[in-house]
C-alpha cells in the first residue's frame, strides 16, 4: 500500500522524536529492485547521514 510520509520527504523515508529517542523508518523495498537503478538508495543513503548528525546535536 502507498500512502503520503509525514512532512515534506520524497522518498518512502522519515524519522521523528518521541522523548529521548531518536526513530528513523527507512524504505527497504529499493533494495530488492535493483533494476531500477541506485538513485533511491543513494538518496536515503544522504538524507540518513544528514538525519543523524542532527539527530546527534546537542538540544538547544
Amino acid at each position: 500500500a502507498r500512502f503520503s510520509m509525514p512532512g515534506n520527504s520524497e522518498g518512502l523515508w522519515y524519522s521523528f522524536d518521541m522523548g529521548p529517542v531518536h526513530f528513523i523508518a527507512i524504505e527497504t523495498e529499493a533494495y530488492y529492485f535493483m533494476n531500477y537503478g541506485i538513485k533511491q538508495l543513494v538518496k536515503q543513503f544522504e538524507w540518513l547521514k544528514e538525519d543523524l548528525k542532527k539527530a546527534n546535536e546537542p538540544a538547544a
